[in-house]
């Protein structure tokens, strides 16, 4: 948070709560196939996007339950960027899964946040939800 408050291309940002943020609650099945909700960590606006962003330890990027959450912000994330701009505030809409040493690895290379979203955004055309 303190390096989203130190960057000037940051407008705002909030650090989503699960109990007290129902406003980016996603759906998703989880590896046992029980029916879960997911919550990213943060949603980041500047002057043409939006973001939302996952960090996560990177030794977790590749499990199954993040890959699941992440096919889901995804999904919606495309569905959003489907509407007419003017319904979206004029921003495009991103999904980030950060992993913490691509974080550090960037930042201390002096990478400002939208370098790093520009280097960790991921796009999933066409594949499958589940």
């Amino acid at each position: 948070m303190i390096f989203l408050d130190a960057d000037g291309d940051v407008q705002s940002f909030c650090r989503i709560h699960e109990y007290k943020h129902a406003f980016l609650r996603l759906r998703y099945i989880r590896e046992d196939g029980i029916p879960a909700y997911y919550h990213p960590d943060f949603i980041v606006k500047t002057q043409k996007h939006v973001f939302i962003v996952e960090t996560k330890a990177s030794k977790d990027i590749s499990s199954v339950n993040v890959i699941r959450k992440k096919k889901s912000a995804i999904y919606a994330v495309n569905r959003i960027n489907q509407l007419p701009l003017e319904l979206r505030d004029n921003r495009t809409w991103s999904y980030v899964l950060l992993g913490d040493t691509q974080f550090y690895m960037l930042k201390e290379a002096n990478a400002s946040f939208l370098d790093i979203m520009k280097q960790m955004e991921i796009s999933i055309s066409g594949e499958t939800l589940f």
